[in-house]
């Protein structure tokens, strides 16, 4: 799973559900896939799961469209980042936040 570190802080992410990133403002060694998971760190550190939604090319750049996630606390970030094979237990723990992040979504635009 890849991280990518955004310019924006964690109150201004607030309220969104999508958030649009350049590649050319990422350090990452290839190009993202449609539908692959991502780790975001904010501004203030934080971090957030992600999932590529859309790309986009302009001649200058690429463009991800990225679902924003439930944010994430250091650990499980770190374990999702690592690569490697989680627990069942820690799979649980994992696929719970994502339900509570999506519920948190269908929520709002409810």
């Amino acid at each position: 799973m890849e991280r990518i570190e955004i310019r924006t802080r964690a109150e201004d992410l607030r309220g969104l559900f999508y958030i649009t990133v350049r590649h050319s403002e990422t350090t990452l060694a290839r190009g993202l896939e449609p539908a692959e998971e991502v780790v975001l760190q904010d501004a203030d550190g934080g971090y957030r799961s992600g999932t590529v939604e859309e790309i986009g090319f302009t001649l200058e750049d690429t463009e991800y469209v990225v679902r924003l996630g439930a944010r994430l606390p250091d650990d499980l970030a770190a374990e999702r980042l690592s690569g490697a094979e989680l627990s069942r237990d820690q799979q649980d723990i994992h696929d719970v936040v994502d339900l509570i992040g999506e519920l948190r979504r269908l929520v709002v635009t409810v």
